[in-house]
């Protein structure tokens, strides 16, 4: 039978979709927002829509569409004609049965839950797809079809996340497993592969079953007499505009080669940017400096070790004062220097101190300066050289007597070897242990002052 008289004949007759389960109208309505299920029931005067569950519309909803669809399947061409001669159809559109009712359900309901009322089951697709596939179905009439899956994903990734998403919602969800829907590419390719599925259902299912689904796509279709490639592209393009439209396809054979070319574009300037990275890598490895020696590393931190720590000033000879503020000079000892430093001044002369010193406290390890009242501390090691503090070797290149000087009367004796460790206010402490005479300590000396002081 040609298809233009299976239509006709469709036409002529109820809607396949008055015959439709519940359970299959259900899974639909679910789709629908509460705000959209609660305008549908405002629409209808004999459904009570103060209820807050969304389960409550659809029931309501369903069972209303039952009451219509029995009423109407009730009477004949004459009483349908004259029960709904209000209803409008579009213009150039056949007035059949199937445009009447079709027209008149979505004055009552809308076109979105219409819509819905229309959308046959797709159960068979699954067996339809597995049938095309053993078969080898081409897509020859179907350009955008025949290209490479990835081709076809990547130029649907192109568009707006916002109409993929609009046109993802479109699908019931009982027709395909949950997807992740928060990126362009995950909804590109849920996209494809359901338009691909149904596309192969239409192709491959009964001639009766198509004509169905064409009128239920199209009820108000102006020109049944087209091939059947046209009409399951007219089907598609309704249902998935302007995804697949031929005028603003994103899908064109055309769009997916300038997509290929700029995927080929965006590949060759990584590539590119990688050389680019790998070229300054190594010129930064040419000109690198090159590693310091581990005995440099070491050396260094010695010094630093060395030059950090703490160190005590240098003694003066003279006045055995330890200074940091004062600048000090190392002297050569010899005939020249003990004449013009007139080293002389320092002599012992004190017949007390020399009484109640030993012999060996003004000898030294040089013979010139044996006799002076020097500090031992403040010679070298083997008598050559002696330090003297800036402010008592100026006084003495003038013949005079230093401040400070050990010789301007403040020598008193050396501290027993068993004081040399005490801290300095047990050093004070000792000062007031002795009864007489009071002893006073100044800079490791000893002190002997008269209990009057």
């Amino acid at each position: 039978m040609p298809l233009s008289h299976s239509l006709y004949s469709i036409l002529d007759s109820d809607p396949c979709w008055f015959h439709y389960s519940d359970e299959h109208f259900q899974l639909l309505l679910s789709d629908l927002s509460f705000s959209e299920l609660l305008l549908v029931a405002k629409r209808l005067t004999d459904v009570s829509y103060h209820s807050q569950l969304k389960k409550n519309y659809i029931e309501c909803i369903i069972n209303h569409f039952r009451k219509i669809t029995t009423h109407l399947s009730s009477l004949n061409n004459d009483q349908l004609f004259l029960y709904l001669n209000d209803v409008a159809v579009p213009n150039n559109v056949p007035r059949t049965r199937y445009t009447v009712i079709a027209a008149y359900i979505i004055d009552l309901y809308g076109h979105s839950v219409a819509h819905l009322f229309r959308t046959p089951p797709q159960n068979g697709i699954s067996s339809s797809i597995e049938t095309c596939n053993n078969m080898q179905y081409s897509f020859t009439n179907f350009k955008w079809l025949s290209l490479p899956k990835a081709d076809v994903v990547s130029s649907l990734s192109l568009l707006p996340l916002a109409t993929l998403q609009k046109t993802l919602i479109k699908i019931p969800s009982c027709f395909h497993p949950v997807y992740k829907a928060n990126s362009c590419c995950s909804c590109a390719e849920v996209i494809y592969r359901y338009i691909s599925e149904h596309c192969l259902f239409l192709q491959s299912t009964d001639l009766h079953s198509f004509c169905n689904h064409l009128i239920s796509s199209q009820p108000f279709l102006l020109d049944y007499n087209l091939s059947h490639a046209k009409l399951v592209e007219i089907i598609l393009e309704n249902e998935y505009q302007p995804l697949v439209a031929p005028s603003t396809s994103s899908l064109s054979a055309r769009n997916i080669k300038q997509s290929t070319v700029k995927r080929e574009h965006r590949r060759v300037n990584k590539l590119q940017k990688a050389s680019d990275v790998i070229f300054k890598k190594q010129l930064a490895s040419d000109t690198w400096p090159t590693k310091v020696p581990q005995k440099i590393v070491f050396d260094c931190l010695h010094k630093y070790y060395i030059n950090s720590q703490w160190k005590l000033p240098e003694i003066c000879a003279v006045c055995a004062r330890q200074k940091y503020s004062l600048k000090i000079n190392n002297v050569t000892i010899c005939n020249t220097e003990l004449c013009r430093l007139n080293l002389h001044k320092l002599q012992v002369k004190d017949s007390f101190i020399l009484q109640k010193t030993d012999s060996g406290t003004f000898t030294y390890n040089n013979a010139l300066l044996n006799g002076l009242m020097l500090d031992h501390e403040g010679l070298s090691s083997d008598g050559s050289s002696m330090n003297i503090y800036i402010d008592c070797y100026s006084p003495l290149l003038k013949e005079k007597m230093p401040r400070f000087a050990l010789a301007n009367k403040l020598y008193r004796g050396r501290l027993p070897d068993e004081f040399k460790d005490l801290t300095w206010l047990r050093k004070w402490c000792v000062a007031f242990i002795e009864i007489q005479p009071i002893s006073l300590i100044f800079f490791n000396h000893l002190i002997l002052v008269n209990q009057n002081y």
